[in-house]
């Protein structure tokens, strides 16, 4: 039932914050400052968003391997991109629960298995927040704010310590309600070498980093916004879109985007459509890029299992 009721929820979330964003949204703004997307800039995106997902798939396949999971590469490296796709047009975990499905698992050992591999997932997007937050830290110091910049990194420094090394905080550290999530990430954590875990580490800076470079292209087409401003704003987009009360942060992320990067160069709805097209080069175009190919492969595969 909460499942159910959550979904409803979050359903109920995109059409109340859509309904919200179109009643904000100029259209003859959005397609005016479009005037800026030239072909060199487009190329440019799509190369670094390309690049990023290429970068974030084999930072999956390391933490895989390291982990004694085996796979079919081809096989793998559809799931993952499209993983990346359904999760972020749909509710729940669904799209993580599609990547995993590529894994090979004896069935005695499939419940123990697919614990780790959710645990995997977790320390993933442990690594993801450390990046995120130290994005965010480093535009606030940046921007003039160093006290605000310097709180942000204690817990991030903390983060890292307990990401990167072998300590084990205290069970009383820890809220209840979390204790189970941190120790499969604390499991996860213990199943990688430091090399591996720095490697995944800075993988994720990599693919970030890519990500911010396309970004920041998108904004500057649609208006003149300081590298800083952006350095600082879009991880906090990101974090946005993780709050549970629409489907993959439709409408929150733009409505978020016009507060965010409000006098900094840019009108409101250009801000909007720019975040939306940074979220579709991020994480859906190269899962749309390859549906076909994974359909035909899925028709071809089920017309054999049938003749």
């Amino acid at each position: 039932m909460s499942r159910r009721l959550s979904i409803f929820l979050r359903v109920a979330g995109l059409f109340l914050l859509l309904g919200i964003l179109v009643q904000r949204i100029d259209l003859a703004t959005v397609r005016q400052s479009w005037e800026g997307m030239s072909p060199a800039r487009v190329l440019l995106c799509l190369g670094c968003f390309g690049a990023a997902m290429a970068v974030r798939a084999g930072k999956w396949n390391l933490q895989m391997r390291a982990l004694g999971f085996t796979w079919n590469p081809l096989q793998q490296s559809q799931n993952f991109l499209l993983g990346v796709l359904i999760g972020a047009v749909t509710p729940m975990r669904v799209g993580e629960l599609y990547r995993l499905s590529a894994l090979h698992i004896r069935p005695e050992l499939r419940t123990e298995r697919l614990t780790v591999a959710t645990a995997s997932l977790l320390l993933e997007k442990g690594y993801e927040v450390l990046v995120l937050g130290s994005l965010v830290a480093i535009g606030a110091v940046v921007l003039g704010f160093p006290w605000l910049g310097l709180l942000a990194l204690v817990p991030l420094v903390f983060g890292a310590w307990v990401g990167l090394g072998s300590w084990r905080p205290p069970e009383a550290w820890i809220p209840r309600a979390l204790r189970a999530v941190a120790e499969r990430g604390l499991k996860a954590r213990d199943g990688l070498l430091f090399s591996q875990r720095l490697s995944v580490l800075l993988l994720t800076m990599g693919a970030q980093c890519l990500n911010m470079v396309a970004g920041h292209q998108i904004y500057q087409s649609f208006g003149n916004v300081p590298f800083a401003r952006f350095f600082f704003g879009m991880p906090l987009l990101t974090f946005s879109s993780a709050v549970p009360v629409t489907i993959g942060g439709i409408g929150l992320r733009e409505l978020a985007a016009m507060e965010v990067f409000r006098d900094a160069g840019i009108a409101p709805a250009a801000a909007a459509a720019a975040a939306s097209l940074v979220f579709v080069g991020a994480n859906l175009l190269p899962g749309l890029a390859i549906l076909p190919i994974a359909l035909l492969r899925f028709f071809r595969d089920r017309h054999r299992r049938t003749r």
